[in-house]
């Protein structure tokens, strides 16, 4: 159901690198669509370490479709200097951008109204 938000996000700012962080399992269903590049799948038991790996590919920003805290605390283990999503869960404080939560939109409305937070965040990287 995030999948119309990630086209949007993607289309917004046309990133070199579009890579998606899925459950095992998930992959396949990302790899049909062009605009993303990369998958990254893991289990539960390997989480934690897959997102600290990730500080080690200096990816720009994280944008979290899912609302749980574990996966804001996994966002800033990747250290990226925008970590972008909704705030809730006791995990605003893991985010640089939040957004406050819509209820009663169905899931994919849900994620596309995330976006309506991005404003001016610019995810380039420094010269």
């Amino acid at each position: 159901m995030a999948l119309p938000a990630m086209s949007a996000l993607y289309k917004a700012l046309a990133p070199e690198r579009f890579c998606v962080i899925a459950r095992k399992g998930l992959g396949d269903l990302f790899k049909r669509y062009d605009f993303i590049h990369e998958v990254i799948e893991f289990s539960r038991r390997e989480e934690s370490s897959v997102h600290e790996k990730l500080a080690e590919e200096n990816f720009d920003a994280v944008f979290l479709f899912t609302n749980s805290f574990r996966s804001a605390w996994n966002a800033l283990k990747t250290g990226c200097g925008v970590r972008f999503g909704y705030s809730g869960s006791w995990r605003g404080w893991t985010l640089t951008h939040t957004v406050k939560k819509r209820r009663g939109l169905h899931m994919t409305d849900y994620y596309l109204a995330m976006l309506e937070g991005l404003g001016e965040i610019s995810c380039a990287k420094s010269a």
